[in-house]
């Protein structure tokens, strides 16, 4: 009897082995074809590549707007292919001719100017919140006139006009009376005889 129970606990071990190693391969069979499936169903056609890059339709979709004539979305879109396939090209020979120490500093140096413009970009957003750039011109009067003193200057600014010509120049009244007037005509009149002055400076709107 014990002998009989013993048997059939092997066969039945056997059975549960076989069981269990159909079931594991065809778990195995069906996740190795749905895998299949999903790749084929997110499988997209790219418009161009290099080695191992892929340029696809989305990547250049920003490029053309509603209003860009056919003509044109496919001079952009060739253009945009052209500069992207030249920089791929490039990169993929500076990785082949470029020493691993050279490649690694470089991207050491991505690195660090993506961590600065993150930074960068948080604080921005951090003091826009905190602060209220819109001041008003009474509040920005009010602060000048309660802290004059930290507006001085080292040197007094000016804001004017010179002619520098001897006063035996031919024009010479006629040049005095247009440099006072200084209107629209007397200025283009004054550069036009620029030539004939010593020096001389007509943008009055700048401080120096």
């Amino acid at each position: 009897m014990r002998i009989l129970i013993f048997a059939y606990s092997l066969i039945q071990k056997e059975l549960l082995i076989k069981f269990f190693r159909f079931t594991i391969a065809a778990f195995i069979g069906l996740f190795f074809t749905g895998c299949d499936l999903f790749e084929k169903t997110e499988e997209k056609v790219a418009i161009a590549r290099v080695n191992d890059s892929y340029l696809y339709p989305e990547d250049v979709a920003s490029l053309i707007s509603e209003n860009t004539s056919p003509q044109d979305s496919a001079l952009i879109v060739s253009s945009y292919i052209n500069r992207w396939a030249t920089q791929k090209l490039l990169i993929d020979r500076a990785k082949v001719n470029l020493s691993e120490r050279q490649q690694r500093e470089f991207d050491q140096l991505v690195q660090n100017y993506k961590n600065e413009l993150y930074a960068k970009a948080y604080t921005d957003v951090i003091v826009g919140r905190e602060l209220d750039t819109a001041v008003r011109m009474e509040e920005a009067r009010e602060y000048y006139e309660k802290n004059g003193e930290n507006f001085l200057l080292n040197e007094n600014l000016l804001k004017l006009r010179y002619i520098n010509l001897g006063k035996n120049h031919q024009d010479f009244d006629l040049i005095k009376t247009r440099f006072r007037r200084f209107d629209e005509e007397d200025k283009e009149a004054l550069l036009d005889m620029a030539i004939q002055f010593n020096s001389y400076s007509l943008n009055d709107s700048v401080w120096v």
